[in-house]
């Protein structure tokens, strides 16, 4: 059975703003800091980790001393007896604050070009069919992928006869 005994490293302290000594070494204080959206999942980690043996490895945002949350990376191991129980349990987080926000940055950038793209694409459709030249696009199997009103007009054959047809 874990002794539930604690100890907040320096570092560990440093990470979320506290002198060292200031948080209490109490078990609980490690959940209490968690963000309320993270602790259901940091939790079920911890518990599979302990019954199961799975690695207990999450990226779950602590609560800095200025009220704010860090990213971190939680890593931690069961200490276990001959038997298989855990006695004691040691970890580490890592700040990966910078890291998240330059994921959630390039995610941001990511949807904004998918955003451009697809405006841009529904503005060369409306260009292709009010063309007043046929338009016919192949892609580099061969097959036809566009084939506008103009391109019916011009080669009298409607475009859902010839769309996906190799030429």
């Amino acid at each position: 059975i874990l002794d539930h005994q604690y100890y907040l490293s320096p570092r560990w302290n440093k990470i979320l703003g506290y002198a060292e000594g200031e948080l209490p070494n109490r078990e609980s204080i490690f959940f209490e800091l968690i963000h309320p959206d993270d602790k259901q999942r940091a939790s079920e980690v911890f518990k599979r980790h302990l019954e199961n043996q799975e690695r207990y490895v999450a990226e779950i945002r602590l609560q800095h001393k200025d009220g704010s949350y860090r990213w971190v990376l939680d890593r931690g191991e069961a200490i276990r007896d001959k038997a298989g129980q855990p006695i004691r349990m040691i970890g580490s987080i890592t700040d990966i604050t910078e890291r998240k926000a330059a994921e959630a940055e390039l995610i941001s950038y990511r949807d904004h070009l998918e955003e451009r793209v697809a405006m841009a694409t529904t503005e060369v459709q409306a260009i292709v069919e009010t063309a007043v030249n046929g338009v016919i696009s192949i892609d580099a199997s061969g097959a036809i992928r566009v084939f506008n009103p103009a391109a019916e007009r011009l080669f009298g054959w409607q475009a859902q006869e010839v769309i996906g047809k190799n030429v």
